[in-house]
């Protein structure tokens, strides 16, 4: 929904472990993300061959989680303010699958920090009145292709944006 994520998520999963992110390129032009995010030793995808952009990150990815790292995947491939399911990559399910590990759905919802921002984009305003929700599922073992996996997973952050959703609207 927003950068907020990019930053949060390794904040909270540093202090258990190592992080490394799957992020798209051009995110290493822009201001904070350029100095920050190389240190991390992000794996780097190009969006413009999605075949060699899931060899690397099986390849990277697989590394760093076989040495205890956690590989955070943004599924949904660019920020949005509404879900849509048919719009989830298998990437991270695919990489779990390979690597023969669970993947953890993590259902987010960070719209308080606005999309709107000029001369940056995804940097806008940050709007106090609006609750940024997280939400960690359980760990899924994939059998078989894993489609089951990633469709449960995908439900998993529907379901909670859904009730966050329902839940504002009573308050």
């Amino acid at each position: 929904m927003s950068s907020l994520e990019t930053m949060i998520l390794p904040a909270i999963l540093l202090p258990h472990r190592n992080v490394i992110c799957v992020v798209y390129k051009g995110i290493l032009r822009w201001p904070i993300f350029k100095d920050i995010l190389p240190s991390q030793n992000p794996i780097v995808v190009s969006k413009t061959s999605p075949r060699e952009d899931l060899i690397h990150v099986l390849s990277k990815g697989h590394t760093a989680l076989k040495q205890d790292a956690s590989v955070i995947v943004f599924p949904q491939g660019a920020r949005m303010t509404e879900f849509r399911a048919e719009d989830f990559s298998s990437i991270g399910v695919k990489l779990a699958k390979h690597a023969q590990v669970p993947v953890v759905p993590i259902a987010i919802k960070s719209d308080a920090w606005g999309n709107d921002g000029f001369p940056i984009p995804y940097f806008g305003k940050i709007d106090p009145a609006k609750t940024v929700r997280i939400s960690f599922g359980e760990p899924l073992y994939i059998n078989g292709t894993g489609k089951k996996e990633h469709d449960l997973a995908v439900s998993f952050i529907q379901d909670k944006l859904t009730s966050w959703e329902m839940e504002e609207k009573v308050h």
